[in-house]
């Protein structure tokens, strides 16, 4: 497993794009479910529509609806495949993502075109595409900081303050009014 801030990624998965994780059971069926990087995207689930044993997508469609409280998710099908099951202890009690996107399947599907996992991405990929849609710096421990290594500003050298020690002087920009100069201050 990686590390991307408070992001898991599973190593041993595959993965169709930041929200959509793929287990590979046999040669031409899928468990698929929600990543943890979707799930803290959404933030509470609240409901699920998935669609029903039998149905067939082509790869790219829209194939489920996750609804959260903040905002509601299309999944596409990540292959052309259709649906062998539903897993309707997720979809009666859809919070269990929220305990654990990853230990909870949503679909089980045939694959119908094999070289459509051709186009899944590692594990490795998809931390490197959260690592770049959040903007952060490396994975390699387990502390992570936003990447300040492009900022070219010399904060130091760009900007001199006036540390306020020498209030003799005060010069308000108009040269007709006398400005104040003090020897005792």
């Amino acid at each position: 497993m990686v590390k991307i801030g408070n992001f898991e990624v599973k190593a041993e998965l595959l993965y169709w794009d930041t929200f959509t994780w793929i287990d590979k059971i046999s040669d031409n069926e899928l468990f698929i479910g929600l990543s943890d990087y979707g799930q803290q995207k959404l933030k509470d689930i609240t409901a699920l529509s998935v669609p029903s044993k039998g149905q067939r997508f082509a790869a790219g469609n829209d194939m489920l609806t996750i609804e959260s409280i903040s905002k509601d998710h299309v999944i596409r099908s990540p292959v052309s495949c259709v649906i062998l099951e539903t897993n309707s202890t997720v979809v009666n009690s859809p919070d269990l993502l929220n305990e654990d996107a990853f230990g909870n399947w949503i679909l089980r599907v045939e694959v119908l075109d094999l070289s459509d996992l051709d186009q899944l991405i590692d594990g490795e990929e998809m931390a490197d595409e959260i690592l770049e849609e959040v903007g952060m710096d490396n994975r390699s421990d387990g502390s992570r900081t936003f990447d300040d290594d492009d900022d070219d500003f010399d904060y130091e050298n760009e900007f001199s303050f006036d540390s306020g020690d020498d209030d003799d002087y005060y010069d308000d920009g108009d040269d007709d009014d006398g400005d104040y100069y003090d020897d005792d201050w």
